[in-house]
């Protein structure tokens, strides 16, 4: 999720909702696969995240900061 505006323009209601999908997916993801990995004494969590984490993107500082 990400909204392209500048900064300014970005209230904070869609700032944590970029954080709450695109940060709570993957912590929802890895707090479901790790009960499996527990259980199986086995496995790994590989997360993947955008570019735009490492360097920022124009009007997009909510989803680069959410991408990190």
């Amino acid at each position: 999720v990400c909204f392209f505006k500048q900064i300014q323009d970005v209230s904070y209601e869609e700032f944590q909702e970029v954080f709450a999908v695109n940060m709570g997916s993957a912590f929802l993801c890895s707090r479901e696969a790790a009960k499996k990995m527990i259980a199986k004494k086995s496995g790994h969590i590989i997360h993947i995240s955008s570019v735009w984490g490492e360097v920022g993107a124009s009007c997009e500082s909510a989803y680069s900061a959410s991408s990190q």
